[in-house]
């Protein structure tokens, strides 16, 4: 479903639900002008490390805290690039990549702190 609108100064405003962003079509003399709103790249990459150090629990817990750090870091960076900048998009993965990524570095010292318990509890060294 696509809606259109045309108003006097030769745009064409249209919004692709799929996609969530208006975009901005004016026709000049053969060239076509799209924008749209762009996601911010420092998001993108906090909810993907964020996600990494989630991950990396069950396999290698060591490598949990420094992923839960870079998170952070760029959950912030990107906090603060979107707020500079209002035409970038992304709040929400951002959000997501910064508590995720506190999740990750708790979790990563947990883990092993937990695990060497059990050890010692159980009976299991010497």
């Amino acid at each position: 479903m696509l809606e259109r609108c045309h108003s006097n100064t030769g745009r064409l405003f249209s919004r692709v639900p799929s996609q969530g962003a208006w975009r901005s079509i004016r026709y000049m003399s053969q060239n076509l002008i799209v924008t749209r709103a762009v996601f911010s790249g420092a998001a993108i990459a906090a909810l993907a490390v964020g996600v990494m150090s989630i991950a990396a629990i069950p396999v290698l817990a060591v490598a949990t805290l420094p992923l839960g750090v870079v998170a952070l870091v760029l959950g912030l960076v990107s906090r603060r690039s979107l707020r500079a900048d209002p035409s970038l998009r992304g709040a929400r993965l951002s959000l997501a990549g910064f508590i995720l990524g506190i999740a990750g570095m708790f979790l990563g010292g947990a883990v092993p702190v937990l695990l060497m318990l059990l050890w010692r509890f159980f009976g299991l060294s010497d």
